[in-house]
């Protein structure tokens, strides 16, 4: 959704996803997807990761916690490669390449770490993935998963790989600051995964060249299927 021409560009909004992915019977790579239904607000009909917005619970836990070091190189998904990535989609879209101040990794170190946890909520609210030593499936109904977490143990935040983060561009009236965590769920039971009703229209193991080629496919979720192939998980050897 494009803002009013003239508006004032909106503040960024915490945010966090999950790339998950398992090597399928065979070898090959699948990541998990999720279709928005066709009333959200963000991203509708529209193909996706799990993730959501930084929640207070979440900024709660990270309170007094160290937030996590910041890489000594830059990480795989970063904005200075998507805008080059994209520009020739903005050129054709806007006529313009969006520009901003980015948000510098320092500018909320609360967020950082809370993005942590608000990336292990989003994965269990929208797909029933919990996040312990193991990625497991509990036995909780989908519609009792915000009751189900707190009989459930802490997740376990260390199976969560940092691989960097996306600003929206100030042309978008939804803006988010989004850190992005990879994460192996090929202990899980396959295939794992449960959509919550309204929030999730449907939810699928998918290859990321499909769902790249397919339409419906925000241009930032573009961009990190992109980026698999920059990153261990993706090995064309077993493909």
């Amino acid at each position: 959704m494009d803002r009013r021409e003239g508006a004032p560009a909106a503040r960024w909004r915490d945010a966090a996803t999950v790339v998950a992915w398992v090597r399928a019977p065979g070898g090959r790579l699948r990541v998990l997807m999720i279709l928005r239904p066709a009333t959200q607000p963000g991203w509708p009909g529209q193909w996706v990761f799990p993730g959501g917005g930084v929640g207070t619970a979440d900024r709660r836990w990270a309170v007094g916690r160290p937030a996590p070091p910041s890489p000594s190189e830059p990480a795989p998904i970063n904005q200075s490669d998507f805008m080059r990535w994209a520009r020739p989609w903005f050129l054709q879209r806007l006529g313009y390449v969006p520009e901003d101040d980015w948000p510098a990794p320092d500018r909320d170190l609360v967020a950082n770490r809370a993005a942590e946890a608000a990336a292990a909520r989003e994965l269990w609210e929208e797909a029933g993935l919990w996040l312990g030593p193991a990625v497991q499936v509990p036995a909780v109904a989908s519609t009792e998963r915000a009751e189900g977490a707190r009989r459930l143990p802490a997740p376990h935040l260390a199976s969560l790989s940092y691989w960097g983060r996306l600003a929206t561009p100030p042309h978008e009236a939804r803006r988010f600051d989004c850190r992005f965590f990879g994460l192996d769920c090929s202990g899980a039971p396959w295939p794992a995964a449960r959509g919550a009703p309204g929030e999730v229209a449907h939810l699928a193991w998918r290859d990321p060249d499909d769902v790249r080629r397919g339409e419906g496919i925000p241009l930032p979720t573009r961009y990190v299927l992109e980026c698999l192939r920059d990153l261990s998980v993706y090995d064309p050897s077993k493909e």
